[in-house]
């Protein structure tokens, strides 16, 4: 966890977007890094969250929209 914590902290000097944005792209990136895809579904999976799959993967999906907006 202390690598995730210093990505937020580096990611946030790079992005002026709040902790929950920053906290999602982390997650997502650490996703990335375990699963080797980047099939939404499967980065959803790997999210370290106590939340549902299907909740994760909808954060996910609203990250992309909000992103590409």
């Amino acid at each position: 966890m202390r690598q995730i914590s210093e990505l937020q902290k580096i990611l946030s000097d790079f992005f002026d977007w709040n902790k929950a944005r920053i906290s999602c792209l982390t997650q997502i990136l650490h996703a990335l890094f375990r699963v080797k895809t980047v099939n939404l579904a499967q980065i959803a999976t790997a999210f370290q969250t106590n939340t549902k799959e299907e909740s994760a993967y909808r954060r996910v999906c609203r990250f992309f929209y909000w992103i590409f907006l």
